[in-house]
């Protein structure tokens, strides 16, 4: 199958080298707009540890300026208005059939003030200034980490095109279309390029796919900043391995630690910097034209999902790839798909809009009390007694929800029984083991800096 993927960032980067490493006949064709494809979010991003795991994530050579991530950190977020951390892995460990959280419930209504970073190895490894890659072993105590990265987003980019073929040399000047599709892309030196299918990753613009027609659903009501404004500072010390996302009057901000230089992305609503709009197309395959990155939706990212947004677009792509021109059935499924997956993500991130802390603030009080129905069921079951609902398509597993609405400040109203059946003595001596094995793992594992250099070095 031929396809032509539009776009000059990461997105198209992506996936160019995903199709080509498919098996498709694949023509990458710049825009000369530049930008991520991503959205206007500065020049670093993080992977979160499922890029960093699937094939393509795990075939990419070391690239320059990245970093270890082993989570977020959020401030000026919940409700006391204290910091907070969303690791990467585990958390804790279960009790039987008593699973952790249920457990930290447990020792809070015995008055013991827990945080459930506490019982997680990213976090006491981020907090030590410590890393290790996870092991395979379940009989490791790493075995309860997940790695993420922070990249330049022109690094990044550069070595995805190391793993695909190379661009057409002259940029795209015009799209021409017939009958609802993607006829034929023309280049600024006039050669015509034809295909089976179009990949449009040209981000926001939406190049392609924009001029197919179909809505855009947006979710400024929920999700209201739509500016980015970013800047690069260097840094000489060794990074921390993780982002630090601050909430603050106007909206929040990013702060992405790369080897060497640390990006702040400032978004805000009405402020500085370039637009954009979360939300979502409604249908992102129309006609032989796919979209991927922001053209097909856009998700700040406050929780680092737009580069593995992209990558499971372009995983979805190629387990629907057509083998003729009639491509109804395959595009009504990867629209199902898309959009489900992005709604669970802006439901992640509506969540730190609506359960925030900062009372006082219109724009922020406003937010509490406006979320969709999926999400505002998920807070009410969890404020309940502790459960999250999990929907089809969840980029989040269960104990990443609950990381989220504990640390912002949630807690259940009532403790579930099966807690309640546990002794004191059992719980408190679960939890005490717990931290003596993680302690012992974090004081294992060698200095975070010891561990860059090594990437550093084995940076081609």
């Amino acid at each position: 199958m031929r396809i032509a993927v539009v776009g000059d960032g990461v997105a198209g980067a992506l996936a160019a080298a995903m199709l080509a490493r498919a098996g498709a006949h694949v023509t990458r064709v710049p825009t000369g707009c530049g930008g991520t494809g991503l959205g206007p979010f500065g020049p670093a991003l993080t992977a979160l540890p499922d890029f960093q795991a699937t094939a393509i994530g795990g075939s990419i050579p070391p690239v320059p300026g990245s970093s270890f991530s082993l989570g977020i950190a959020f401030g000026g977020w919940s409700a006391d208005g204290a910091a907070w951390f969303l690791p990467f892995g585990d958390i804790g460990a279960p009790l039987g059939a008593l699973p952790f959280p249920q457990i930290a419930g447990r020792l809070r209504s015995q008055g013991h003030a827990v945080r459930l970073a506490d019982f997680s190895l990213a976090a006491m490894a981020a907090q030590a200034d410590r890393f290790a890659l996870p092991s395979a072993d379940p009989r490791s105590p790493l075995s309860a980490l997940a790695a993420g990265m922070h990249y330049s987003t022109d690094a990044l980019t550069r070595a995805l095109e190391g793993m695909a073929k190379a661009a057409c040399t002259a940029p795209l000047r015009d799209v021409s279309l017939a009958d609802g599709r993607v006829a034929a892309l023309t280049l600024a030196d006039g050669a015509r390029i034809e295909a089976d299918l179009f990949v449009d990753a040209t981000g926001e613009a939406a190049r392609l796919v924009g001029r197919l027609g179909g809505d855009w659903d947006s979710w400024a009501n929920w999700l209201p900043c739509n500016r980015a404004a970013s800047r690069v500072e260097r840094e000489p010390l060794t990074p921390p391995p993780y982002a630090f996302h601050v909430a603050d009057r106007d909206g929040w901000s990013a702060t992405t630690p790369l080897d060497g230089a640390r990006v702040t992305t400032a978004l805000s609503v009405d402020g500085e910097g370039a637009a954009y709009e979360n939300g979502v197309r409604s249908e992102a395959w129309r006609g032989n034209c796919v979209a991927v990155g922001a053209a097909a939706g856009l998700i700040e990212p406050v929780l680092g999902t737009p580069l593995l947004l992209a990558h499971n677009a372009v995983e979805r792509l190629i387990g629907l790839l057509p083998r003729g021109t009639d491509q109804r059935i395959e595009a009504a499924e990867y629209n199902r798909l898309t959009l489900s997956e992005h709604e669970r993500v802006r439901d992640a991130a509506v969540a730190l809009w609506a359960t925030n802390g900062r009372v006082g603030e219109a724009r922020w009080d406003a937010a509490r009390a406006r979320a969709p129905d999926t999400l505002d069921w998920k807070l009410k079951l969890y404020g309940s007694r502790g459960r999250v609902p999990l929907y089809d398509d969840e980029l989040f597993t269960r104990a990443d929800w609950i990381a989220i609405l504990d640390g912002q400040g949630l807690r259940p109203r009532r403790l579930d029984p099966l807690a309640r059946a546990v002794s004191d003595a059992a719980v408190i001596g679960h939890a005490a083991r717990l931290r003596d094995r993680l302690t012992s793992a974090v004081r294992g594992m060698p200095p975070h800096a010891d561990q860059l250099r090594r990437y550093r070095e084995a940076v081609r």
